[in-house]
């Protein structure tokens, strides 16, 4: 974590605990409010109520700032080149691998989440399979296509990350149910004899 940020949410948190605190103390009784309004014109705290809400809003305006700035670093891929910088949107690497999957036939679904962080791309993708798969060979396949196609497109040396987290396992459709090895008998019991 860079330590800009860090000053900055160690300083909203003792805020927020020490308007905590002024706001039990006035709870409990042990502040009241004559006894603020003496230290108020007592130490004339108005210039710094002030300067105290000048400077909350703008660090509020800075976070908010850095907080979308990282969300949109972190929603892009950036290189450089000899002609300028290329930005591609992650979006755009999730709908590729989107549709890779589309084209391979054990896969009914996938949703992929593609992150990019300072180690390299991670990618995660939730995936239906079909129920006559072989999961260890699928998955093997899958993370490699995936690796690969990504790699190539991307011609970035950093590492390629890939998850598969199975969410289903669905049996294709108008597949034919297996046969029943045992045929199904009627097991209820038989009346018991009764002599008249």
């Amino acid at each position: 974590m860079r330590p800009l940020p860090t000053i900055i949410i160690v300083f909203y948190t003792i805020a927020f605990i020490a308007i905590g605190f002024f706001f039990i103390a006035i709870w409990s009784g042990f502040l009241t409010l004559d006894q603020i309004q003496i230290y108020y014109e007592a130490y004339n705290l108005r210039p710094n109520i002030g300067i105290a809400g000048v400077i909350f809003i703008l660090i509020s305006i800075f976070i908010t700032h850095i907080t979308f700035g990282t969300i949109q670093r972190e929603r892009t891929i950036a290189f450089n080149t000899p002609d300028g910088q290329v930005v591609i949107s992650l979006s755009a690497i999730e709908n590729f691998i989107k549709r890779l999957g589309n084209q391979m036939s054990d896969i009914k679904d996938m949703r992929p989440d593609v992150i990019a962080t300072k180690k390299g791309v991670s990618i995660s993708a939730r995936i239906s399979l079909w129920s006559d798969s072989n999961i260890p060979d699928v998955t093997e396949r899958i993370q490699g296509i995936i690796k690969n196609k990504v790699q190539d497109m991307l011609g970035i040396e950093e590492p390629i990350i890939t998850k598969v987290h199975i969410t289903k396992i669905i049996p294709r459709e108008g597949a034919k149910s297996p046969k029943k090895t045992v045929e199904e008998e009627d097991f209820s019991p038989e009346p018991p004899y009764r002599s008249f």
